[in-house]
């Protein structure tokens, strides 16, 4: 608390700088939204709104359908855990994957990662280890999807407008995908609840579904549209 008095008292004492009169920066927001003019963000948006929808279900889920299986309180953390040490070790090795495969195949290929998750989560006679260690393709979710779209984005845009085509993006996929998400996985665990028995297979399968469906509408309608002029 005192520290954060000192730093408070100390920026009464920082120079004035206004922010510049730059008619650039004054339009930069507006000219982020003209970027839906180009066939490849508006098919990449709506793609990454549907896989913000799936992606945050899994946060909501996966931690009582862990329980379902039979995995302990104490467990539950841990074993999600292993998601995370995977996206570190993919991040890793995203920048080689895209300068072979380009974004259209990284990307879909984190598109087939979601749907490969929710399809082994679906199927409840398999080992629960395999269940457990399928945890690990939240690192080829996350880093092949998000982290190559905000890529991509960043590419795509000129530079004076980067910031502002992030935040457009940002919004609309942290914003709007996880509160359509936390109503999907409210509505869909009702409709799948029978006698006060939640049929955690029909709704990862359900997800799964939504997942494919995605992979097919970006692979099939996405096109690259980085030039030289703007890929670097």
């Amino acid at each position: 608390g005192i520290i954060s008095i000192f730093f408070a008292a100390y920026c009464f004492m920082l120079p004035h700088t206004p922010p510049k009169a730059d008619a650039v920066e004054k339009l930069a927001f507006k000219k982020a939204f003209q970027l839906f003019n180009k066939p490849s963000f508006k098919i990449l948006v709506i793609a990454s709104l549907a896989i913000s929808i799936v992606h945050q279900i899994y946060f909501i889920q996966a931690g009582p359908f862990l329980s379902h299986i039979g995995l302990k309180d104490s467990q539950i953390g841990p074993a999600m855990t292993i998601g995370q040490f995977a996206e570190i070790i993919t991040m890793i090795f995203l920048g080689y994957f895209l300068k072979n495969l380009g974004f259209r195949k990284v990307i879909t290929i984190g598109t087939v990662a979601y749907f490969a998750r929710y399809a082994v989560f679906g199927t409840e006679s398999l080992p629960v280890w395999l269940i457990v260690v399928s945890q690990a393709l939240h690192g080829i979710c996350f880093a092949f999807f998000f982290a190559a779209a905000f890529m991509y984005v960043d590419r795509i845009t000129d530079k004076d407008i980067r910031h502002s085509a992030q935040t457009v993006f940002g919004i609309i996929i942290l914003g709007g995908g996880p509160v359509i998400g936390g109503w999907l996985s409210g509505f869909l665990q009702e409709y799948y609840t029978a006698n006060g028995v939640f049929n955690f297979s029909n709704f990862w399968y359900t997800i799964a579904g939504l997942s494919i469906l995605t992979t097919l509408f970006f692979y099939l309608l996405f096109k690259d549209e980085l030039s030289e002029g703007n890929s670097g």
